[in-house]
């Protein structure tokens, strides 16, 4: 498991310090955009706007964790608690505000059009989470279903190309 969460912390470094991209031999030309996606963790219930379960707070601790060196700088959730909730522990810890924007072709326009060249995080739900990835260029987009362990990270290029890195993270002990 240690491995594991090594190899993950390893990639998001990788990722987010020092620009991954296949296009890295001309990427001081272009303009570049990091964005990590992912459902909300576990829910307490399937009821209305319920808040995360004990293990959902403990997700979303892992994830703070795992993001902690991301320089993540915009976060972008929903209106609904349990997005909130799963971004509250990285953006408490990183003074962030994040935005609330629910509709998925809003976000992709919202980022392209005010945060292009910046550090993302985007916390959704297993229907907007492949809809996002869908609008910021990347086909077929993932199905997410029933899991809460999927951590997408698309690269945007000058707002045109994308490409995406998919991982899987468990929850730390």
């Amino acid at each position: 498991m240690k491995k594991l969460f090594s190899l993950v912390i390893i990639v998001i470094l990788v990722f987010f310090g020092l620009g991954y991209s296949p296009l890295a031999i001309a990427q001081d030309k272009h303009t570049i955009t990091h964005i990590a996606i992912v459902r909300h963790a576990e829910k307490a219930s399937n009821s209305g706007d319920t808040p995360l379960s004990a293990i959902g707070f403990k997700r979303a601790k892992t994830l703070a964790n795992m993001l902690s060196s991301s320089d993540i700088t915009t976060v972008i959730t929903s209106d609904a608690l349990r997005t909130i909730q799963t971004a509250e522990e990285y953006v408490s810890s990183h003074g962030i505000q994040p935005g609330r924007i629910s509709n998925p072709k809003d976000i992709v326009q919202h980022i392209k059009s005010n945060h292009s060249g910046q550090n993302i995080l985007i916390v959704g739900h297993s229907n907007t989470v492949p809809e996002v990835i869908s609008q910021l260029g990347i086909s077929p987009a993932p199905r997410v279903g029933d899991e809460y362990n999927n951590l997408f990270f698309v690269t945007l290029f000058d707002n045109d190309v994308a490409t995406m890195t998919h991982l899987k993270y468990e929850i730390q002990k």
